[in-house]
């Protein structure tokens, strides 16, 4: 008796069909960076970048009528120049050989694996500036209080300091804590790592290192 075909004797005669893209999860950010222009030839940092800055306006006036009148003094405006030095960022990735030898492939692979992880890394990049551009030496939060159970530190940030689009994408990042007034490190022993962040009620779980303690 001939056998009847069914769709499991039959997956073995139909080919997996992939997207053409990655479709990226992570919220877009980048916002500021997308709407100012992008800087001249002239204007980007070499070593070092110098622009001349006025602080003041020329303050010297006088109001008079249609007779002789004496000039108030001339109050001339205040001029500084600004030095901005270079300052390299540096992102660490890897990638498995086996994978990238499978990636260089372009028959066994649908993207390769230096536009796939490049262009991961230049989002990465533009996030982190992004995030100093609005908060840089300030901090991305302001913690109101601290619980900790089996070494996960729950962080509870303050209405007034969170940003939500801030976490988007950064699972697994390293964070420090520091002190408002004077900038001391709390957690000299070991970064945290952000395990996730719950909205709602504005807190953020960090895994805590043996021997850590806030």
């Amino acid at each position: 008796m001939a056998s009847t075909n069914t769709k499991t004797s039959l997956d073995t005669m139909f080919k997996y069909k992939v997207a053409k893209e990655v479709n990226k999860l992570v919220p877009s950010s980048a916002i500021i960076q997308k709407i100012v222009p992008a800087l001249s030839e002239a204007e980007k940092t070499g070593r070092k970048f110098l622009w001349p800055v006025a602080l003041t306006l020329e303050n010297g006036v006088t109001y008079g009528d249609d007779t002789a009148f004496t000039y108030n003094d001339d109050v001339a405006a205040v001029y500084e120049e600004i030095e901005i030095d270079s300052t390299p960022v540096i992102l660490k990735s890897r990638v498995a050989l086996s994978a990238a030898n499978r990636m260089a492939n372009s028959s066994s692979s649908f993207i390769t694996s230096m536009s796939l992880r490049a262009g991961n890394m230049k989002e990465s990049l533009m996030k982190r500036a992004e995030i100093e551009c609005l908060y840089g030496k300030s901090g991305i939060g302001i913690i109101s209080s601290v619980s900790d159970s089996a070494g996960v530190n729950t962080l509870v940030i303050t209405d007034a300091s969170f940003a939500p689009g801030i976490f988007g994408g950064l699972e697994g990042s390293l964070l420090e804590v520091r002190v408002i007034s004077g900038g001391a490190k709390l957690n000299s022993n070991a970064d945290l790592v952000l395990t996730s962040v719950d909205v709602a009620n504005k807190q953020r779980n960090t895994f805590r290192h043996l021997c850590f303690c806030l």
